[in-house]
């Protein structure tokens, strides 16, 4: 699955860069909160909510 959408929806709405090693807990913050339309981009915040939790827990 592509979630190109995704992350361009959660940068406009929440005003973020793209998506980077600095960045990404903005991403994880906020991507499964982004109130767009359709249900297959909100879908896509939600996945890449869960995703950046496991790649953060790879740190650790």
């Amino acid at each position: 699955m592509d979630y190109k959408e995704g992350f361009e929806a959660v940068a406009a709405e929440f005003e973020l860069e793209p998506i980077s090693h600095d960045n990404y807990k903005d991403y994880k913050k906020f991507a499964w909160q982004i109130t767009v339309k359709e249900k297959n981009v909100q879908q896509q915040g939600v996945e890449i909510s869960k995703f950046l939790d496991k790649y953060e827990n790879s740190f650790e």
